[in-house]
């Protein structure tokens, strides 16, 4: 399973909800679950939805579980959610205000093609999302992730474009072949 959700709050609908409480069930089956968020917050549902992907995907590195869409560009997404190779969810965007959305919900069942795009989709807001802070997944107790990195961070010129001549990064303007933003 891929789970792309706004926060780890724990609602009704909430895909992240179904899968802390069919953990067990879902861990008997073989399934494995990872996550992107755009929020961390609140920590302890954080917390709870790490738990449940560890505990779905006992052997996989803690950076491989959960990601973070910081970048406010990545809120265009939509929720959505990828089970296995035919059936995916996608909900609301997550750019607006949980008092804003509408009920938009899609639910497609045998349809591999649209899983498949969903799952491209994943992909790739995972390679453009960071890595989660060890210390907002992990209760106060002082444990440490269980797995190094599996593997290093991409380097920023492969994630922000090209270096200004002023030796600056542009994330957020394009930088022309000679070196000088786009205005």
């Amino acid at each position: 399973m891929r789970l792309l959700q706004y926060d780890p709050a724990i609602g009704q609908f909430d895909p992240g909800a179904s899968l802390i409480v069919m953990k067990d069930t879902l861990a008997a089956a073989g399934v494995q679950a990872c996550a992107i968020l755009a929020k961390l917050e609140p920590e302890d549902e954080l917390r709870q939805l790490f738990h449940t992907l560890s505990a779905l995907s006992p052997n996989a590195p803690a950076t491989g579980l959960i990601r973070w869409a910081r970048n406010p560009r990545l809120l265009d997404a939509h929720e959505q959610v990828t089970y296995g190779a035919d059936m995916c969810w996608s909900g609301d965007a997550m750019r607006r205000d949980a008092d804003k959305r509408n009920p938009l919900i899609l639910f497609h069942m045998d349809a591999p093609d649209t899983a498949l795009l969903a799952q491209r989709a994943f992909t790739a807001l995972w390679g453009a999302s960071v890595q989660v802070p060890e210390r907002h997944l992990l209760a106060r107790t002082g444990a440490k992730l269980r797995a190094p990195m599996s593997r290093p961070p991409m380097p920023l010129s492969r994630r922000c474009g090209r270096m200004s001549r002023a030796g600056r990064w542009s994330a957020t303007r394009p930088v022309r072949p000679g070196g000088r933003p786009r205005h």
